[in-house]
């Protein structure tokens, strides 16, 4: 798995960096929450993302986004018929194609498409027939996602703004107490952001 993860942030920053001659640059963190397709509970979403704009004084918008995200999702119900305590974290490492126009001089409207590899990491612990049972596994899955959002700068440098996003996922297949267990990973989620161009 690290492996896989070295050889994707590898190519992206072949592709990344050199977009920077051509385009203006933004930084951007985002923060919100998330509302997996599966029984986990409602959670918190973080992103922080490096960007290129190629057309930062045109009408249009035509960007290219790199991110690095964090999930936290948990769910103290059950697992497969058993009561057990879930917590799921993921790290989408993701890079989005935007595109979009721009309203005035400060709103941006935008969507997206991208592709996705998460890093995942499951804990469960519970109990089963008087005895105390606790688990963990991580795997790497790959995914694709689709996004909308709206920018507004506040200053020639800075802007914030909302973003809405849907994630699909391969399942991450899990071993808890004897079963086979497969983890839905799909996840809708909406963030705020804060951004700085540069």
């Amino acid at each position: 798995m690290k492996m896989l993860l070295a050889l994707v942030i590898m190519a992206a920053v072949a592709v990344c960096v050199p977009l920077q001659a051509s385009a203006e640059s933004y930084v951007v963190g985002k923060a919100g929450a998330g509302f997996p397709r599966s029984d986990l509970d409602t959670g918190f979403i973080g992103e922080l993302g490096l960007g290129w704009d190629f057309s930062p004084a045109g009408s249009a918008l035509v960007a290219l986004e790199f991110t690095v995200g964090y999930n936290a999702f948990s769910n103290n119900s059950g697992l497969g018929g058993i009561r057990v305590s879930v917590d799921t974290d993921t790290y989408p490492i993701g890079l989005t194609l935007k595109g979009g126009w721009r309203e005035g001089r400060d709103t941006v409207y935008y969507g997206g498409i991208g592709a996705d590899i998460i890093p995942v990491f499951f804990d469960a612990s519970g109990s089963f027939m008087g005895t105390t049972i606790s688990d963990s596994d991580s795997d790497a899955v790959f995914g694709a996602h689709l996004l909308a959002g709206v920018t507004y700068d506040l200053t020639g440098s800075i802007f914030i703004g909302a973003e809405a996003k849907y994630l699909w996922a391969n399942n991450m297949n899990v071993s808890f107490a004897g079963s086979n267990l497969d983890l839905d990973l799909n996840c809708f989620s909406l963030t705020g952001m804060i951004g700085l161009r540069f």
